[in-house]
């Protein structure tokens, strides 16, 4: 089975969220609203590539677009690495319908997060950065999760991997 994808572990992004902006009701079935992102970084797993990334999320806002079937997310991101330009991420994804998914996006005080596997997400990268530029003609895949802890801002985990030909 050569010909099917498989997935190559490669970076860890973690990423809080500022409260978010609520844009309404953007059609009779679906609201909108905004996460800005306060803080994030991306690493890369040990063992992908031929050098470790490192990098700040400098810029980001994660859009969320509400459905009856589940959460849509598009998320764009301008990430600043350790030396050189930036990065421009962006990924589409969903997240599952279900109490945990309702509880964070309501501000449910109780809410404590997600589980990995209730949110998928797919993404590139593109830059300029002559030290990353491979990373730009590459899909990558991962699993999300939301974590809620009391006091804090919601926080976003994605374990992303980069999807290999057999």
């Amino acid at each position: 089975m050569a010909e099917f994808a498989q997935l190559l572990p490669a970076f860890k992004l973690r990423m809080q969220t500022t409260p978010q902006l609520i844009m309404g009701e953007v059609s009779p079935v679906t609201g909108m609203a905004v996460g800005p992102i306060e803080y994030g970084s991306l690493t890369s797993i040990d063992g992908y590539g031929t050098e470790r990334f490192e990098g700040q999320v400098v810029n980001g806002a994660d859009v969320f677009f509400k459905t009856p079937m589940g959460v849509k997310l598009d998320f764009r991101s301008v990430i600043r690495p350790t030396e050189g330009e930036m990065i421009y991420f962006t990924f589409t994804g969903f997240i599952e319908a279900n109490e945990d998914t309702a509880a964070v996006m309501k501000g449910d005080p109780n809410a404590t997060g997600t589980n990995w596997g209730s949110s998928f997400v797919s993404g590139t990268f593109e830059t300029g950065n002559p030290r990353w530029t491979h990373l730009t003609n590459k899909v990558f895949v991962g699993s999300q999760r939301l974590l809620k802890r009391v006091g804090k801002p919601l926080e976003v985990e994605i374990n992303l991997s980069q999807v290999v030909v057999g």
